[in-house]
């Protein structure tokens, strides 16, 4: 019988030189032999055949091989190769990466040092050993990082494992800030990076950098550069990046590059034609203040943080005062907190790095079940209710560098519990109620231009709603929620969801949320919405659940619900720094 050199699997993973310990790796979901077959083949006892890999030789059995492994099925029922005894195994595979699959084949499982799994990934797919390909598989996506994903994707195309690419791709859009050797990534990969709406980066500059490095490094034709370059959102940059960084690019010296540029700026003098990508929003979602009762007559203070990628609640600091349907925006990093219940004209705001809040000058009139919104540096409350009295068409604009409210343009039809979104700089109020009757529930949408001034009726809703709430994502405004005014007069809570696209002026349905909610939440991080708390269709108990909704998948699914329930709260992402 030939010499048979395997070195044992460590359990403990043995030491290395340096004298730490060498992580190792266990993966399973094999078919076990018998254990006697087993204890045979350690011994070298018995086994019909030997398989020779990069000069060492393993001893087996043929049945074993063959009925486990596509490839020696093929190599023994082949005519010509029925009576070889010694197949070799040139390509593909090492003898440091055969040895745990050959331990696999008979034991269904087996453990190595971490280090060989991509080794062994291969050996098990050119092998056709498709329970070790699955198992290793998935314990590279498990081990996904921003140091490895680039790679881990290139294995995934090279071996035709669409799920571990798809995998590594969306580790290095999550962290785009922090992938590593982007000159080594593919002009496919890099490609389609850029133009992934979900990538995550700290800014579109960091996206130059990143295309910068890459070009520098395969310098590809100036086609496959300006055909990559127009994926970058140079309308989100700073114009001092833009002067100082891109425009000295000396691959953009060229009249080409000079004429791309131009194209692709030039939507900064008249506004942003690009949007912010969707993974810009941060991770972090803030849920503040709101009601814990159906009644409504407890207002909380409270603060909770869900983190998008722990799926994770934490308590953060509470407003000075409790309130509740209240309104809010994000403006210059921070987070102002309008108005609400008890009826206040008061604005805090919450610097979210340092964790405190501060008093801001309050708004002229006081305002509960009011809309907040953000746009052109400037903070509009806009509508609501005084001291729960008939609803309010008069807007008020904030400016932070004078520190001082200013009425503008009235809304058309006054409004008490609607929602509101800012697309492109402009702001769109959407529902409500526009008197204290249930019957006056409205479906009209208007949107606001602070260039101009003006206000302007768009394409109304498809189901007329109150307490809903609204969040823009990608372009688009979705709504969620809320109640509506049945024919005979009696009230519906609402699971139902409908965006607006502001290219058609149209609206349409997408899937609903699990259940029912009113005086829900609603916020977009991270390419996703995330729907939060509210009152249920039976109005049996005030709600602490959340669901996210995938526009990619058209899908929501049930993620942490938070510590405190609550109604009529605002949610509030701000994003990254």
């Amino acid at each position: 019988m030939a010499s048979r050199k395997r070195a044992r699997p460590s359990s403990t993973g043995g030491a290395s030189a340096s004298g730490a310990a060498t992580p190792t790796i266990t993966l399973s979901g094999g078919e076990a032999c018998p254990t006697k077959q087993v204890a045979l083949w350690r011994s070298g006892r018995l086994t019909d055949t030997t398989v020779e890999v990069d000069g060492r030789t393993f001893v087996a059995h043929r049945l074993v091989l063959a009925a486990a492994c596509g490839y020696f099925e093929r190599h023994y029922d082949h005519e010509h190769m029925r009576d070889a005894d010694h197949p070799k195994l040139l390509e593909h595979v090492t003898a440091a990466a055969f040895e745990p699959l050959l331990s696999f084949l008979y034991e269904g499982a087996c453990t190595f040092d971490e280090s060989l799994l991509a080794p062994v990934l291969r050996a098990a797919h050119y092998l056709g050993v498709a329970p070790l390909e699955r198992a290793a598989v998935g314990a590279l996506t498990e081990r996904l990082s921003p140091s490895n994903a680039l790679t881990a994707w290139t294995w995934g195309e090279e071996l035709e494992l669409p799920e571990l690419a798809e995998a590594a791709k969306e580790a290095a859009l999550q962290n785009f800030d922090e992938v590593e050797k982007i000159e080594e990534a593919t002009l496919a990969q890099v490609q389609a990076l850029v133009a992934d709406d979900r990538l995550d980066a700290k800014s579109e500059e960091v996206v130059f950098s990143a295309v910068v490095r890459f070009a520098e490094a395969k310098q590809p034709a100036e086609a496959e550069l300006f055909g990559l370059l127009r994926n970058v959102r140079f309308a989100q940059m700073n114009r001092a990046f833009l002067h100082g960084t891109v425009r000295p690019w000396p691959q953009l010296q060229s009249s080409a590059g000079a004429h791309l540029l131009l194209e692709m700026v030039a939507p900064v003098a008249s506004g942003p034609a690009q949007q912010p990508r969707s993974g810009f929003g941060g991770r972090l979602m803030y849920m503040i203040g709101g009601s814990t009762t159906n009644s409504g007559d407890t207002h909380i203070s409270t603060t909770e943080i869900y983190d998008t990628k722990t799926n994770t609640w934490a308590a953060g600091t509470p407003m000075p005062t409790t309130r509740q349907n209240t309104a809010a925006a994000v403006l210059g990093g921070k987070i102002f907190v309008l108005g609400g219940y008890p009826s206040t004209a008061s604005v805090v705001a919450l610097d979210t790095r340092m964790g405190t809040w501060a008093a801001v000058a309050p708004m002229a009139r006081a305002r509960m079940a009011l809309v907040a919104a953000a746009s052109g540096g400037k903070l509009y409350a806009i509508g609501g209710s005084s001291h729960g009295g008939e609803p309010l068409s008069s807007v008020e604009a904030f400016d932070p560098l004078t520190g001082a409210w200013a009425e503008v343009a009235s809304l058309p039809i006054p409004r008490v519990h609607a929602g509101a979104a800012v697309l492109e700089g402009k702001i769109y109020v959407i529902g409500g109620r526009e008197s204290t009757t249930a019957q006056s529930v409205l479906g009209s949408v208007e949107v606001y231009d602070p260039t101009t001034t003006t206000w302007a009726a768009v394409t109304p809703l498809g189901t007329r709603r109150s307490g809903h709430a609204v969040a823009a994502l990608s372009g688009k405004i979705y709504v969620a929620g809320g109640r509506t005014t049945r024919i005979d007069g009696t009230s519906q809570r609402l699971s139902s969801v409908e965006v607006f696209d502001p290219q058609t002026n149209t609206w349409a349905n997408v899937a609903p949320m699990s259940t029912a909610r009113s005086a829900v939440s609603l916020s977009a991080v991270g390419g996703k919405l995330y729907a939060v708390g509210g009152l249920p269709a039976m109005e049996s108990q005030t709600m602490a659940t959340a669901e996210t909704y995938d526009p990619q998948q058209d899908r929501w699914e049930v993620v942490a619900s938070m510590a405190q329930a609550r109604r009529s709260a605002v949610a509030v992402c701000v994003p990254r720094a």
